[in-house]
């Protein structure tokens, strides 16, 4: 993602930083499932016949890219749990967030999230622990697509987010800015090099969700982003720069 030589961060890095949030809490849960060997209803005893069960959270804030990202970590009573998905005392998530992002990418099947959930991690992971933190990443990404929206909103923008790796993924942002300033991502999709269909499969979502006032829209560089715009909402406004719309003048998007 583009930044300019201050250093700011871009418009997407509000919506992005909560995203990120629901992941790896999400994640962290269903590693701990796989250390106590039960889920949340269950109980279970040790060896010992002592009882271990979840035990409250502890605080931790990661920097990234997208700026802090407060979790609330999972413990146990015997201490067995520590999450894989970070390192015990990491502060410092950058490098993850674009997979832990991708995650949110529309149309994805299961077969493709189970591989996307693999490739969080460094070293191999047993199936059973995959599993287990698919079943709390899958529901939670589900509603996070198909969670109904606002109806307006004022300003809507687009921004490429390009993966730092040999695998070098890019994914198209939208993004919206309600009334009140505060910023989310709208939708995630997954394509190299978009066309004018693509930007009509993911307007004509935001519409179906309920995002139907024309707003004002940042058009950037996507190809067939305006002409889709023009379609769907005909009577909405077009800027090539979304900066001043959003009073950030130092943030600048990157180019699709």
């Amino acid at each position: 993602m583009e930044r300019e030589q201050t250093g700011r961060r871009v418009p997407a890095a509000e919506g992005a930083a909560r995203l990120l949030q629901v992941a790896l809490q999400a994640v962290m849960q269903g590693e701990l499932d796989t250390a106590l060997g039960y889920d949340r209803s269950q109980r279970r005893f040790g060896e010992t016949g002592e009882k271990n069960f979840r035990n409250g959270y502890s605080a931790r804030t990661l920097r990234t890219t997208f700026g802090p990202v407060p979790l609330a970590v999972p413990r146990d009573r015997g201490g067995v749990y520590t999450p894989h998905i970070l390192n015990r005392y990491a502060r410092d998530a950058r490098g993850l967030e674009e997979k832990l992002l991708f995650l949110f990418a529309q149309d994805a099947d299961t077969e493709t999230f189970m591989e996307q959930v693999r490739a969080l991690y460094d070293t191999p992971q047993a199936e059973e622990e995959l599993r287990h933190i698919a079943a709390h990443l899958l529901p939670a990404v589900r509603a996070w697509q198909m969670r109904r929206l606002e109806s307006e909103y004022p300003f809507i923008a687009l921004e490429t987010v390009r993966e730092q790796s040999i695998r070098g993924r890019t994914a198209q942002l939208l993004l919206g800015e309600l009334p009140g300033g505060r910023r989310e991502v709208l939708g995630i999709r997954m394509n190299a090099k978009p066309s004018y269909r693509f930007w009509i499969e993911a307007l004509a979502d935001l519409r179906a969700r309920g995002a139907t006032q024309p707003p004002l829209f940042c058009v950037g560089g996507g190809a067939g982003f305006r002409q889709a715009v023009r379609t769907l909402f005909p009577a909405a406004q077009l800027r090539r720069s979304f900066a001043p719309a959003l009073g950030a003048p130092e943030a600048v998007a990157a180019k699709a």
